[in-house]
This record gives C-alpha cells, sequence and structure tokens, in this order.
C-alpha cells in the first residue's frame, strides 16, 4: 500500500536530527559568544564604519520596525484600492467600502503601531538626556 523507500530515508532522517541538534548547540555557542565578546558595552565606542552599524544592529540600537511597517501600508493600501477597483465590477457597494474603509483601517492600524514605536523612541530620548544631565551635574 505505502512505497518502501528502504534505509536511506530512515538514515536521512536520523542524519538532519543530528544536524539540526549539532546547529542548534553551534549556534547557541555562537550567539553566546558573540553577545560577550562582540556585542558588550565596553565595545560601545570602539568601532567605526560598518562595524558601527553592524554593533548598533546587533545591540538593536537602531530599529528597522517603522520602515518595515510603513511599507507594508503602502503593499496594503495599494492592494486594497485594487481590490476594491476590481470589485466595483462585480458589486460596486463593496468595492467603495474596501477601498474607503479598507485603507482608512489599514491606516489607522499600521499608525497605531508607529505611535508605539514613537513612543519607545521618546522614552529612549529622554533617558540618554536624563543621564547626561546627572553626568554634567556629577563632574
Amino acid at each position: 500500500m505505502f512505497p518502501s523507500y528502504g534505509r536511506s530515508v530512515y538514515h536521512s532522517a536520523m542524519y538532519m536530527d543530528n544536524a539540526s541538534i549539532f546547529i542548534f548547540l553551534l549556534s547557541i555557542i555562537g550567539g553566546i559568544v558573540l553577545y560577550f565578546s562582540f556585542c558588550s558595552k565596553a565595545n560601545k565606542d570602539r568601532y567605526t564604519g560598518f562595524l558601527k552599524q553592524l554593533y548598533d544592529f546587533l545591540t538593536f540600537k537602531s530599529l528597522f520596525l517603522s520602515m518595515f511597517l510603513k511599507i507594508i501600508y503602502y503593499i496594503l493600501a495599494i492592494f486594497l484600492t485594487l481590490s476594491g477597483i476590481y470589485m466595483l465590477i462585480s458589486n460596486f457597494l463593496a468595492g467603495i467600502s474596501i477601498i474607503i474603509f479598507g485603507n482608512i483601517g489599514a491606516r489607522i492600524s499600521l499608525e497605531f503601531l508607529l505611535i508605539l514605536i514613537s513612543i519607545h523612541d521618546n522614552v529612549v530620548e529622554i533617558n540618554a538626556s536624563k543621564r547626561e544631565k546627572q553626568e554634567s551635574n556629577q563632574e
């Protein structure tokens, strides 16, 4: 009833399990080494150029989520508008609803997410200025 693949499939599956475990352990070790060697706070001002950008990326100093959310919004707005135009042919009311309410809903949803990111950026900026004031008062 079922095809017989022989021992090769069993050995391939066994090899993949062992490889997956090895890759997982290697990833854990690599992550720990990367965190304590390259991304430590002692290296904060040590790097320039590409390594500085890599350091900022790996320590989450610069966030890329807002850029991706904006791209997702553009894609979603175009999709909703084109879908609404297509729907105008078969159901005029549904097409207009998708164009108007779909785009408004997408805009509100993504603005809410961007507001959360903006709040995060403002809190980080406030903390940095507070730290600078404390350092200048100590001197």
